[in-house]
């Protein structure tokens, strides 16, 4: 398990070294901040359109040649593109980059595939919940690093970022072991390696079935962050780069110390149904609040609401994970990591126009309100926990494995 930790800290470090910069990178291809928002918007959609299609084929060949390969590849992938999007003299090459990265990023379905195959059933929650943990770590100093290597110089992070996953490829390489037994392997097969063949994993499973929407709307919401933050920030608030990096990386540690001290007693106190529940609710009342916030100060004093958000991950992934067997646990990552990528396509763009539409004052009633993108994402969590409580009141105490 420590070896998979490792390699999500070194991925996440280096995704979070260049969060506080994209944004200001595109706008240095546009003359005014309007257009930036949008084309960033596109970026993003174009990368998750990528991951789309790409995430079911990593994950069925997970299943077939095991976990250890494709995070490698993701690494040298990831390494890659941010050398490319560093060097890039134009948008368009920007986005060449960023196909590279999109197409190749695979390292969270199959680390999450990982902690299945090497946990019992009972023990998945607080399994998920460290590796959880270990996501927050990487994003707590990442972003801190970034804001302050981006003050020096825009593309300075994207190097360094390219440096760790390289890193990470050979850190994998010499000391990663493989998860995936030989006898739980199953053969690649193209109608489970597509967006929604990955979705058979879930045939005979009420409540895997009851949890899509579900999680498609955590994803949704979950967006607003990469999204949105940086141009709302810098807006409302007036954050620089430093302010930002560090706000993203206080919002981490709140989040790393509920994966570490909150999210075992609690789920192991009330279970993975009413765990989910209480995450929904209160990842609901952040992005209210967040959205609200006038002030820094009020934006900041909201971020310890978000911390119980933290038991979303290791209570659905506990509930679903136990009902799928061990030979289709790469499908199954596949399917929800494509299931992201899909709510990915169209987050970007619907956030950055709406928060576009509220600094321009074009929302019904000409209403001043850049905090829209969070408070969007707030309706969609509370969408998503009107179905879980009616999913898993309906569904049987248990599932077998398929």
């Amino acid at each position: 398990m420590i070896f998979i930790l490792a390699t999500v800290v070194l991925d996440m470090l280096s995704i979070g070294l260049i969060v506080p910069i994209m944004p200001r990178l595109v706008e240095t291809y546009f003359s005014d901040v309007t257009s930036a928002a949008h084309a960033f918007g596109w970026s993003m959609t174009m990368w998750a359109t990528l991951q789309f299609f790409m995430s079911p084929i990593l994950g069925a060949l997970s299943d077939q040649y095991g976990r250890r390969p494709i995070i490698l590849l993701s690494c040298v992938g990831l390494g890659v593109s941010y050398f490319a999007t560093a060097l890039a003299p134009t948008f368009l090459a920007f986005l060449a980059a960023r196909v590279i990265s999109g197409a190749t990023a695979g390292n969270i379905s199959a680390a999450n595939a990982y902690v299945a195959d090497v946990t019992p059933p009972a023990g998945r929650a607080k399994a998920f919940g460290m590796l959880g943990a270990a996501f927050g770590v990487g994003f707590t100093f990442g972003p801190a690093m970034g804001g302050l290597l981006g003050a020096i110089d825009v593309r300075l992070p994207l190097y360094v970022a390219g440096g760790l996953c390289f890193l990470n490829a050979a850190y994998g390489y010499f000391v990663l072991p493989e998860s995936h037994k030989l006898e739980n392997r199953s053969p690649f097969k193209w109608r489970k390696a597509n967006p929604i063949g990955a979705l058979a994993v879930f045939k005979g499973q009420p409540m895997l079935y009851a949890l899509i929407p579900v999680y498609g709307l955590f994803a949704l919401a979950q967006n607003v962050f990469p999204s949105s933050f940086v141009l709302y920030a810098e807006h409302r608030y007036h954050f620089d780069t430093i302010t930002t990096g560090a706000t993203m990386a206080a919002s981490s540690t709140l989040m790393i110390l509920a994966q570490l001290f909150i999210v075992q007693r609690v789920v192991g106190r009330l279970g993975e149904r009413r765990s989910l529940m209480i995450a929904l609710f209160f990842g609901m009342s952040g992005f209210a609040l967040y959205g609200l916030a006038p002030t820094p100060i009020l934006f900041w004093c909201s971020m310890p609401v978000m911390t119980l958000w933290a038991l979303f991950n290791p209570s659905v992934q506990s509930l679903m994970t136990q009902r799928v067997s061990a030979s289709a646990q790469g499908q199954l990552q596949g399917g929800l990591a494509s299931l992201m990528s899909m709510m990915g396509i169209f987050a970007p763009t619907l956030y950055t126009s709406l928060f576009a539409l509220g600094v321009a004052k074009q929302l019904p009633g000409g209403l001043d309100l850049p905090g829209a993108p969070f408070l969007t994402a707030s309706l969609f969590l509370a969408t998503a926990l009107i179905i879980a409580i009616f999913a898993v009141r309906r569904s049987p105490g248990s599932g077998k494995p398929q």
